[in-house]
């Protein structure tokens, strides 16, 4: 049934190791070994992504304004201002917990607060099997194509996307110039459509910012409303900058107690 509330933070634990496991459908992409993935830690991360709603909490706190109100991801945020947040759910200020920033540059100190997931933990969550101990291609549980969908569904495989062939690898702005557009729907709007651990939307909608080594360039995962299902597979992955803003971009976070 749909969630009776999203005023707090939903998290889901991934407790399954898989060390050694690699995901072959990045092998068959790249004809790479990478063991993406294989985390021997438990960790928990958002049932789904980070919403207007509970963004404007923070937004609230810390300046005073708020976007609309309401069960879509947010989006228009760069990555500082998720460690921002994730410093602020840490200790109540946006100066002070898991992330310090320097010079415009965030750097991740302690996962004993709330983080953004690294690309091991969001893809564990996102495509891990533990019954099968493989990956799936898709974040629904599939291998599957998931359908396009752009409202509420309560079908299986299901994903907010804009093209059904491989229209381009990257954030779609201009999307034909602007004659074609996505748009974005609320979080867990296809409640039968999750991942083995039972996150909802790390397929579609909005793509996800991701941490990693890099201090100036970050990977977006999972595709959003405004691309192509090519976007959505396991394999695929694109890139920012800390400090880019975009209506196709969101996030979620970890929690490391």
């Amino acid at each position: 049934m749909w969630p009776s509330t999203f005023d707090n933070i939903d998290f889901i634990k991934v407790d399954v190791p898989n060390t050694g496991n690699y995901d072959k459908n990045i092998y068959e992409f790249s004809k790479s070994y990478e063991k993406r993935g294989e985390i021997e830690y438990f960790y928990r991360i958002s049932k789904y992504p980070i919403t207007n709603k509970l963004f404007n909490i923070f937004l609230a706190q810390t300046s005073g304004q708020t976007n609309e109100n309401n069960e879509l991801p947010v989006v228009n945020i760069t990555f500082i201002d998720a460690c921002y947040y994730c410093n602020w759910l840490t200790t109540g200020s946006k100066d002070k917990g898991t992330y310090v920033i320097e010079n415009n540059i965030p750097r991740l100190i302690t996962k004993d607060g709330y983080y953004i997931p690294n690309e091991n933990e969001w893809h564990k969550a996102a495509f891990y099997n533990p019954k099968t101990e493989q990956y799936f291609l898709y974040a629904t549980s599939s291998n599957i194509t998931p359908v396009r969908a752009s409202s509420f569904s309560t079908e299986q495989n299901i994903a907010n996307f804009l093209y059904e062939e491989r229209i381009e690898d990257s954030l779609l702005f201009k999307n034909y110039e602007n004659k074609i557009t996505g748009n974005l729907t609320p979080v867990c709007s296809f409640i039968n459509s999750f991942s083995p651990f039972g996150t909802f939307d790390q397929n579609g909608n909005v793509w996800e910012l991701v941490d990693t080594k890099d201090s100036n360039v970050k990977v977006l995962k999972g595709g959003s409303a405004f691309s192509s299902s090519y976007s959505l597979k396991s394999a695929f992955s694109s890139i920012c900058d800390i400090n880019t803003r975009s209506k196709e971009i969101g996030f979620r976070v970890c929690r490391g107690f």
